[in-house]
């Protein structure tokens, strides 16, 4: 007994070969979308990585440049190493001379957990990695201005009229093992 309708006439299904076709069809529309995508993150991703490192040096420099502004240039001196830089800024004015007021050192020093040696000891993708430190030697505070700075490459200098400062700012894409060093360097001129 055939119970089919002969109104309806039997149709095939889809064969291998069709859903192979259209995997393949599929794999050419999605592929290259699927590889532009993780490219943006990608990029996104270093993108990031470097504006926070150009935003920190920024940071730091206009901190320094604020103080050192009011800096009495006969009371600028660069410490050994180029690393520190001590400094009084004006406290007031007597009628007949500008007094010197706080004494302020900047000192970049190793991070913790980092010695000076071109390995990054403490593993977080930075290789002697650095902070900057402003004391006000005449109240007795310490604060953190910056962190993540090249050891090496962050200094002071200072000529008898101007002060150069360089900060080299350092950011790590752990997932890639790439890093990012950005260095600015600014001329300021303490008063007379």
């Amino acid at each position: 007994m055939n119970f089919r309708n002969k109104n309806h006439p039997q149709t095939r299904g889809i064969v291998f070969t069709e859903i192979a076709l259209y995997a393949l069809l599929l794999a050419c529309v999605s592929g290259p979308i699927v590889l532009s995508l993780v490219t943006t993150l990608k990029s996104a991703a270093h993108t990031n990585v470097r504006m926070n490192v150009g935003q920190a040096s920024r940071t730091a420099l206009l901190r320094i440049e604020e103080d050192l502004r009011r800096a009495l240039k006969s009371t600028v001196a660069v410490g050994t190493g180029s690393s520190k830089i001590t400094f009084n800024v004006e406290g007031g004015f007597n009628g007949a001379a500008v007094i010197p007021g706080d004494s302020i050192e900047y000192q970049v020093q190793l991070a913790e957990g980092e010695e000076l040696n071109s390995v990054d000891d403490n593993k977080n993708g930075l290789v002697d990695e650095a902070r900057l430190i402003r004391r006000n030697l005449t109240k007795g505070q310490q604060m953190v201005v910056a962190e993540n700075l090249g050891y090496t490459q962050s200094y002071f200098s200072f000529d008898g009229k101007a002060v150069t400062v360089r900060i080299a700012s350092l950011g790590a894409l752990r997932s890639e093992q790439y890093t990012y060093q950005i260095a600015t360097d600014l001329t300021i001129y303490p008063r007379n």
